[in-house]
């Protein structure tokens, strides 16, 4: 009876023993990793983001947790890395020894060794939006190290390579403040965008004509213009377009760019049926309808008033516009 009362005490000293043994290793893990979940958590409270990878540069911020236990390990030859896609194992040396050796190029997020890779700029911005979508500033593995500043901060040039051949000007708070600025610009795009579509309630225009709640409304009779070297472009999204040339003599020579108009997509229109005169032979259907003379791609983004932002002529006769309207919001 004596003799099993001594073995169950073994057996509780035992266990004792372990627990507190597992305790230790687990309050060290947790000393290890608790600045990393500081650094995540502080996407949700912070406006700027400048996270340390303790040596580890151009890791993708949602994927630290997955270097993280390679972090302060001895590189030698009884530590491997394991690659994220195959599951290879290689030395733990081999990380970031500026070549490929993880088809998926997990083993080299600091260097320009595996083609298609991403860097990641220590300085990050979150993108406050209702979605929580953050974001991220990057540059192709290929800019890393090549001697110009891609990264506001300049991490991107990093390795001892290019320390004092070239010093990086910090521009992130000018990045910033363009931050700040298109936020707030989507802010007041999103007021006006509600005005817009009180506007079609109130005039009873008939469900999904000018957008899916009538927000492009407004634009029914406006035309929006825009001056892009010798020609000026007045475009009416739902009643015509024009292309204005402006001749040295003062005089003006008018093109039509488009007549008629339809939703390709949401905040996205096709104007067509515009001159054809020039124009190379066009074979071309949109929503089964067959494009003859000039027409025009209406990209529409979010801004706080009805800009057109850029202008590209893809091919002859055939125009992109990207403009900024509130209705976009």
């Amino acid at each position: 009876m004596l003799f099993g009362k001594l073995s169950y005490l073994k057996i509780l000293i035992y266990i004792t023993i372990f627990g507190i043994i597992q305790f230790i290793i687990y309050q060290k893990i947790i000393k290890n990793n608790i600045e990393l979940t500081v650094d995540i958590k502080s996407y949700n409270r912070k406006d700027v983001i400048n996270y340390n990878h303790q040596g580890l540069k151009g890791i993708n911020p949602q994927d630290i947790y997955l270097y993280a236990q390679y972090m302060g390990v001895s590189q030698d030859k009884h530590n491997n890395f394991i690659c994220f896609s195959s599951g290879k194992n290689i030395p733990l040396k081999y990380l970031n020894d500026d070549y490929c050796d993880c088809e998926d190029g997990s083993d080299e997020p600091s260097t320009s060794a595996c083609r298609g890779n991403k860097f990641f700029c220590d300085y990050q911005l979150p993108l406050l939006n209702d979605k929580n979508i953050f974001h991220v500033n990057f540059v192709y593995s290929t800019q890393v190290d090549d001697g110009i500043c891609d990264c506001c901060d300049g991490s991107d040039e990093w390795s001892d390579k290019i320390k004092g051949i070239k010093q990086c000007k910090n521009t992130c708070d000018n990045l910033l403040n363009h931050f700040k600025f298109e936020e707030n610009e989507k802010l007041r795009g999103r007021r006006i965008k509600q005005l817009y579509i009180k506007q079609a309630i109130i005039n009873h225009i008939s469900p999904d004509l000018y957008g899916v709640k009538n927000e492009y409304y407004h634009l029914k009779k406006k035309c929006i213009k825009y001056k892009f070297y010798q020609y000026e472009y007045h475009i009416c999204p739902f009643k015509e377009s024009k292309q204005i040339k402006l001749l040295p003599d003062g005089e003006k020579s008018v093109l039509n760019i488009g007549k008629k108009s339809i939703w390709l997509k949401p905040n996205q229109i096709l104007i067509y049926d515009g001159d054809s005169s020039t124009c190379p032979n066009i074979n071309k259907m949109f929503q089964n309808i067959t494009i003859i003379g000039r027409h025009s791609i209406l990209n529409f983004k979010c801004g706080s008033e009805d800009k057109i932002l850029t202008l590209t002529e893809n091919e002859p006769c055939f125009y992109t516009f990207n403009i900024l309207t509130p209705a976009a919001c």
